[in-house]
């Protein structure tokens, strides 16, 4: 009998082992998308309509990354006993919760090329629909308020009067939380309209994002808010997606996948314009930090998801951080729209943060009031709130309202047209970049192709600009010869160079005087034209 009750003693022993075993979150690579049961010439299986669309307008190719993840490699991780979760097609992998065991043995799967540990602990569940009621829709309290100024400062009210307010175009705000957004009068006209497409929280797993932090409400409400004339978003007629993929209570790097997850969902949908008020360079775990050489547009997860997502046609407007002086990732990504904030006077606010760095780049790229910026909070009432999450959301409004007004337009070709309308656009600084944008200028320009090509590469680019040296760097990560054409403005060509490697190239113009040119750079994989101000 003692040795029976020793036995049972002992299972129950390993089965308390095992029950309590620590699980953490991971990120599994995979090796290739072989044997995939989908194919580039059947993409509305993984795609919609409006995102082949969107592609087919700017002339961009489905490609092998837009595959999704093989759901045979997802059941072999799953088999071994780890709770699967998000995949990403552009990086192929899958989120997991697993035990240490777990992920030994996925590693040793000869289709895993690599296992990340991106959080510690379990908290996703098996998806949760629980998206509240909207509604009812409460009045604000009273108050003098208004976003008269804001807009003003764009031009917007003016892009409005014109009929411009994003109708036709899709936001998708990736922040923290959205409390109040369904029981706000202000964004009672989502939900009137049918507006509102897509909630997700992929912190939780789950569809109610009206919780955790009212971040999310005040910079939709620069965007998207209706409240008579008091309180008008820049772009007030645009359908939104909301998605959680800040955790506010911690610090991991999973929140950089749980943005890549986002894109990719916003991606699929049709999404024009992505906002993203949110910045990373350290963690809860100092492993997981960036060093200061690493936000270079190329090193971090959010700065590379970033630039996948304007691969695909879409416009990612970031917000540059509130650190004072270096931004945070993604604002180092080489195709995001990066956003400074001014003061109601437009000097750069103190808190607004830049590019300090010597590779040149220009970053902000362009700055909007985020300095006392009127928005919405979480009771709904209205009030003022600053930083440049709030700067950010006015720009990514503009976008929408300038590509509602400008549909031909490439993704590419509207990020340019907005920076050359900026107010310091023939005086580029690090602190302002190419200034506030204005409308009035913008109304007036004509698109001019700058894309010749049917897919971007990721890291096209030449800078600094503007240039005091007489050196250009110009950087590729294309393996084939890139040409370089520098024009004057009235598009007389000047120079031509042709650089055969890859990477990091320095280029002379001491000999070209001071003045405003149209650089070209051609490649096999892209075109991209900039104007370079040489002083």
């Amino acid at each position: 009998m003692g040795k029976i009750r020793l036995i049972i003693f002992g299972l129950l022993m390993t089965l308390s082992s095992l029950s309590f075993a620590q699980k953490d979150r991971y990120v599994v690579f995979f090796e290739d998308k072989a044997q995939s049961p989908f194919s580039i010439d059947q993409p509305l299986a993984y795609l919609s309509q409006r995102a082949i669309d969107r592609r087919e307008r700017q002339q961009i190719t489905i490609l092998e990354n837009d595959l999704p993840v093989n759901p045979q490699y997802v059941s072999q991780v799953s088999e071994i006993g780890a709770e699967t979760y998000f995949t990403s097609r552009w990086m192929n992998c899958l989120l997991v919760e697993a035990t240490e065991d777990q992920i030994t043995e996925i590693t040793g799967l000869p289709i895993v090329s690599s296992v990340e540990l991106v959080a510690p602990g379990e908290q996703l569940n098996p998806f949760v629909d629980n998206v509240p009621e909207l509604g009812p829709f409460l009045s604000p309290a009273e108050s003098d308020l208004s976003t008269q100024f804001q807009l003003n400062m764009l031009k917007a009210d003016v892009m409005h009067s014109d009929g411009f307010t994003g109708n036709g175009l899709m936001i998708a705000v990736l922040d923290g939380g959205f409390i109040g957004t369904n029981q706000s009068m202000a964004f009672q006209h989502l939900e009137n309209e049918g507006k509102l497409l897509a909630t997700k929280d992929f912190t939780l797993n789950q569809s109610d994002v009206f919780r955790s932090v009212s971040h999310g409400t005040s910079v939709l409400s620069c965007i998207a808010a209706k409240y008579g004339e008091q309180v008008v978003g820049t772009a007030y007629n645009a359908e939104v997606a909301l998605f959680i993929t800040e955790d506010d209570a911690s610090e991991f790097r999973i929140e950089e996948y749980n943005w890549l997850f986002a894109a990719e969902v916003a991606d699929s949908m049709g999404v024009d314009v992505i906002n993203s008020s949110i910045g990373y360079r350290t963690f809860d775990d100092s492993s997981m930090d960036y060093d200061f050489d690493e936000l270079d547009g190329a090193t971090s997860v959010i700065a590379r998801a970033n630039d996948l997502a304007f691969s695909k046609g879409m416009i990612v407007v970031t917000s540059a951080g509130n650190t004072s002086s270096n931004l945070t990732s993604p604002g180092d990504a080489f195709n995001s729209l990066t956003v400074g904030s001014v003061d109601s006077d437009g000097t750069k606010s103190t808190f607004s943060a830049f590019f300090d760095s010597s590779d040149g780049r220009t970053k902000p790229e362009v700055v909007a009031l985020g300095r006392s910026t009127v928005t919405i909070g979480r009771t709904g009432d209205i009030g003022t709130t600053s930083g440049t999450s709030f700067s950010s959301p006015l720009i990514a409004g503009f976008v929408a309202g300038i590509w509602e007004s400008k549909p031909e337009a490439t993704n590419r070709e509207i990020v340019e047209l907005i920076k050359m309308s900026g107010s310091q656009a023939d005086d580029i600084t690090d602190l302002l970049g190419y200034g506030i944008p204005n409308y009035l200028v913008l109304s007036n320009q004509v698109v001019t192709s700058t894309s010749e090509s049917e897919s971007f590469d990721l890291g096209l680019d030449i800078y600094p600009n503007p240039v005091d040296q007489g050196v250009l760097t110009v950087s590729s990560r294309v393996g084939t010869s890139i040409k370089i054409f520098i024009r004057d403005l009235t598009g007389k060509l000047l120079d031509i160079y042709e650089l055969e490697s890859s990477g990091k190239n320095n280029l002379d113009i001491t000999h070209l005087p001071q003045a405003t040119y149209l650089i070209s750079i051609s490649s096999q994989e892209d075109f991209l034209t900039k104007k370079i101000v040489k002083r």
